[in-house]
């Protein structure tokens, strides 16, 4: 839920889908609009409008389902607009099942499971949001934050788009861009940087949240 509550906060329309109404509990408590029902349904493609959406993350615990609803709504969106929790990397019998060219970009990393994602919430893991400037740029950023830490994604200053982190499409960054991470602890900053990077004309890092399930 943590995820979807985030985004939120940066002002996206998030809508969380699942048929599962135990699943969506966390979500509900947090305030995010859900949907109740299978979003590969023809009910779903009837009752559901997705038009003011602009970008799909399947990131459930089946591989296979991920990638379904990848190729569904691949017309719609554009395969660019997709990212999914992806196979295993080396597995070619199960990229056999669904072709390639169907399939969303993988969600951070080819081979990232949702058990992967929930042991790091166990963990303590949290959503941090983070402004870079002139005088903290990513790399001073990247160096601040834990080496075990996950770029995400980031809102472009410019445009205003957000855009998810894809080993297929590295990311890449300018003064004034929000970047969204998830990371074991709130990195422990030096000083020196941790001043310039909250300079009201600079920017810097914003508040956390709790970790998603």
């Amino acid at each position: 839920a943590a995820l979807a509550l985030k985004l939120k906060e940066m002002d996206e329309e998030v809508l969380v889908t699942d048929a599962s109404w135990r699943r969506l509990r966390p979500v509900r408590q947090a305030n995010v609009p859900v949907y109740y029902g299978e979003i590969l349904s023809e009910a779903t493609e009837h009752h559901l409008d997705l038009n003011k959406y602009g970008i799909v993350l399947a990131l459930s615990g089946n591989e296979a389902h991920n990638a379904l609803v990848a190729t569904d709504l691949a017309p719609e969106f554009g395969r660019s607009q997709l990212y999914q929790l992806t196979l295993r990397q080396g597995d070619e019998d199960d990229r056999r099942a669904v072709s390639h060219t169907l399939q969303g970009r993988a969600f951070v990393r080819a081979g990232l499971s949702l058990d992967d994602l929930q042991r790091r919430h166990y963990e303590g893991w949290v959503f941090q949001k983070t402004r870079l400037s002139e005088t903290y740029d990513f790399e001073n950023y990247r160096a601040d934050l834990s080496k075990d830490a996950m770029v995400i994604a980031v809102r472009r200053a410019k445009s205003g788009d957000l855009v998810f982190q894809s080993e297929t499409t590295p990311l890449s960054t300018a003064s004034g861009d929000i970047v969204l991470a998830y990371a074991p602890q709130e990195p422990d900053v030096p000083k020196e940087r941790k001043e310039a990077a909250q300079s009201p004309a600079e920017g810097g890092a914003e508040a956390t949240e709790p970790p998603r399930s």
